[in-house]
């Protein structure tokens, strides 16, 4: 998916069993963010505001795509974690999206 800066990215996750193909809640969430310049972001759910558990096992994160915080233009990528009851992962989920280069000096005005 491409998104232009000043977009909002939404990046979702399902929680699925795949032999009986129901969703399920992992006992805790997590969100990494990678920018097109390398820095990375962590997101914890009830720890962190903006991870948002729609239904059950459907999670998502709105991400801002501005200036100058997370950079300009270029792959962004991002992965969710499953952790079970201990805090370890058991299960993970990675995708990337793209941010579209501005003709303009200053695309946000």
């Amino acid at each position: 998916m491409q998104y232009a800066i000043g977009d909002t990215a939404r990046l979702r996750v399902v929680f699925t069993v795949e032999l009986s193909n129901t969703n399920f809640d992992p006992a805790g969430v997590k969100l990494l963010v990678k920018t097109s310049f390398g820095v990375e972001e962590k997101y914890e759910y009830l720890n962190d505001l903006g991870i948002v558990r729609a239904a059950v096992g459907h999670y998502y994160f709105d991400l801002p795509v501005l200036l100058p915080t997370r950079g300009c233009s270029g792959v962004y990528a991002y992965r969710w974690l499953g952790l079970d009851a201990d805090g370890k992962v058991f299960v993970a989920a990675e995708a990337t999206f793209e941010v579209a280069r501005s003709r303009f000096r200053e695309p946000l005005g």
